[in-house]
């Protein structure tokens, strides 16, 4: 018994060695787009509406990892070089929820500590990403909205990587939201790309 359990702290030691990286992960992957759209201006807004936002403003780019993924995948994939013909503005809006951990901790008492040790999680968390992506042009007028929601859940627990711990797995479950509704708003924007083209010339 002894030899197991060792062997079941060692396991979870070597899980807790990775943690998630937000540094690494802003980086905007190769998608091979073609056609791209004339040049705009991408801006990250926390804010709820359009209703402040100004086309003769300073747009500084914001200092966020988040912010930062959508300057670089706009750049990478979405734009070419010349003229600024509008903005590419960005409204993220996220919800997190912790969920199960009085659960979870009562099984951990229960069974003296064994339950996260075989694999149970000690908690989740829950994010509910909201994106809403405006195509305005040089006036600031709206050509289009786009707007894509991600769900994700991951378990916070022994052997889950780098959800091994809260922190780790609040920052996980927050990146993985927002890259799979950056994804889709992205590729809702470039199947549209020939129409907003005539739109912004």
């Amino acid at each position: 018994m002894k030899k197991i359990f060792a062997l079941l702290l060692g396991l979870n030691f070597l899980s807790g060695c990775t943690a998630f990286c937000l540094s690494k992960a802003t980086a905007a992957p190769n998608r091979d787009f073609e056609d791209r759209l004339p040049y705009l201006q991408a801006v990250f807004l926390n804010e709820e509406s359009l209703e402040n936002f100004n086309p003769e403003a300073e747009f500084a780019r914001a200092d966020d990892p988040m912010a930062e993924r959508f300057y670089r995948e706009v750049e990478a994939n979405l734009i070419e070089p010349g003229e600024k013909k509008g903005y590419l503005v960005l409204l993220p809006q996220m919800n997190i929820a912790r969920n199960g951990a009085s659960l979870y901790t009562f099984l951990s008492v229960v069974t003296l500590g064994l339950s996260p040790a075989l694999g149970l999680p000690i908690t989740t968390f829950t994010s509910v990403t909201d994106l809403e992506l405006n195509v305005l042009n040089a006036q600031g007028e709206l050509i289009k909205q786009y707007t894509s929601q991600a769900f994700v859940q991951n378990k916070v627990g022994f052997y889950h990587g780098d959800c091994n711990s809260a922190r780790n797995c609040y920052t996980k479950v927050a990146w993985e939201g927002y890259e799979r509704a950056l994804d889709n708003i992205i590729q809702q924007v470039y199947k549209d790309r020939a129409y907003l083209r005539e739109q912004l010339n």
